[in-house]
Formats: structure tokens, C-alpha cells, sequence
């Protein structure tokens, strides 16, 4: 197998009649993400020991 794209078809202009120039699509580039900032887990003890009364707990 060819590693060579297959070749575009033309456009052509409906008012003139003559091909138009198109620059073929730039290759992607995906950024490398961040890891998303997380909350700070050092309340999390505390808030699941302070529950109301109603909650049944």
C-alpha cells in the first residue's frame, strides 16, 4: 500500500467556471491537558461527621 493520500478532487467555481485554490486542512495538534484541580479533601471527615439530627445518622 501507498502511504501517499489519495488526491482532492477540484473545486470549481459556479460563477466563473475555473478551479479554486484550496489549502488542504492543517493536521491537528492536541495539547497535552492538565490534570484537573481536585478540592482539598481535609474537611471531607469532618463535614460527613456533622450531619443534622433528621438525616438519621
Amino acid at each position: 500500500m501507498s502511504d501517499k493520500k489519495p488526491a482532492r478532487r477540484p473545486i470549481v467555481s459556479s460563477l466563473t467556471g475555473k478551479p479554486i485554490e484550496v489549502t488542504p486542512p492543517k493536521e491537528r495538534v492536541i495539547p497535552s491537558r492538565a490534570k484537573a484541580d481536585r478540592g482539598d479533601d481535609s474537611n471531607d471527615e469532618r463535614l460527613m461527621r456533622d450531619v443534622p439530627p433528621h438525616w438519621g445518622r
